[in-house]
Formats: C-alpha cells, structure tokens, sequence
C-alpha cells in the first residue's frame, strides 16, 4: 500500500501483496492464488485430478482445461469463457444472450466431458 509490501490475515486467508505480485493463501483448503502479470492457482497434490470447474481438472491433460459447465468440450477459448459468463450487475441481459448465442450453438451437439462441473450463479 502506498508504494510498500503488505501482509494481511484473518482466520480464512493470509494475504501478502510485494511489487511483483499479489498472494491468497487459503488456510482451510491449502490453496494459493497468485496474481502478477498472470493468474496462477497453485493446489496442493491430493486435489490434482479431483477438481472440475472454470480451470479444468488441474491434471495436466490440456484436453481437460476447456470443459464448460454443461460439460462440452470446447476448441475455441473465447466460447469456452463465455460459457461460464454470468449476467452481473451492470451487464444487460440482451447483450450477455447475444454474446452467448454462439455458445448456445456450440453446446447443442458438442463433446461432452463425462462429469458435469458445477455452475457458477449470482444471487
């Protein structure tokens, strides 16, 4: 803050901010998350494999990383974001449909992954 490094905590996350890069330490989950000039989600080893939702299942397999959460397979990475927009505040709901139409397309006969990730909803 104000040009300096900064540390913060409570009993759910540890928060550490430097000039390179911004860092969540997720104490109950074991997860970190790093944020430069990339996102970067660091998990611990018992969870590779075993998750499923916007970044993939963390398993290594790229062919895993573009799973929408209908479950299609998707080839082309900008539908693949789209797929998991939600309307939010500020974004009308005409434009998000129009934007999204070419993912309604894609996901009516797309491959399909064998586990379904969960979706992500607003309140």
């Amino acid at each position: 803050i104000n040009g300096e490094d900064y540390e913060g905590e409570n009993q759910f996350v540890k928060f550490t901010k430097n000039e390179n890069a911004s860092m969540f330490f997720f104490k109950s989950l074991g997860f970190v998350i790093i944020i430069s000039d990339k996102i970067q989600f660091r998990m611990p080893k018992i969870l590779n494999g075993n998750l499923h939702g916007l970044c993939g299942r963390m398993d290594g397999e790229k062919r895993h990383d573009l799973v929408g959460p209908t479950g299609c397979i998707f080839t082309n990475p900008s539908l693949f974001a789209l797929s998991w927009t939600t309307q939010g505040e500020g974004c009308s709901l005409f434009s998000l449909r129009s934007k999204k139409r070419g993912v309604t397309q894609y996901q009516e006969a797309c491959p399909r992954e064998d586990y379904i990730p969960t979706a992500v909803s607003h309140p």
